[in-house]
């Protein structure tokens, strides 16, 4: 077997793109939150078994916080994200900044 002297060099460049293409999707950072709904660091994604649910006009959190249909916001990546105030510690008493959802359909 003929080893290559550049084969693992090769290897770890490319490891090192795919690596920074998996670390740049919009649900991991913040830079596709506007400014007025995150400051940088008020949102996140909602984990999947947090799904909100729709009912009555809007969508429900886990928490009991409820969100009118005309204030979801698309989300880019077609998941679930909540900006909130990370303040009080009672998360039923956080103000709502914006909540993401994926709106529409193909």
């Amino acid at each position: 077997m003929v080893r290559s002297s550049y084969a693992r060099p090769v290897l770890m460049s490319v490891l090192l793109v795919v690596g920074a293409l998996g670390n740049s999707s919009p649900s991991m950072s913040h830079d596709w939150y506007p400014w007025e709904c995150c400051s940088d660091n008020d949102c996140a994604p909602i984990p999947v078994a947090e799904t909100p649910r729709e009912e009555g006009g809007g969508f429900t959190l886990t928490d009991g916080r409820r969100v009118n249909y005309r204030d979801l916001k698309p989300s880019p990546d077609g998941l679930w994200h909540l900006c909130e105030q990370k303040w009080p510690t009672n998360t039923r008493k956080r103000k709502i900044l914006c909540l993401y959802g994926p709106i529409g359909g193909s």
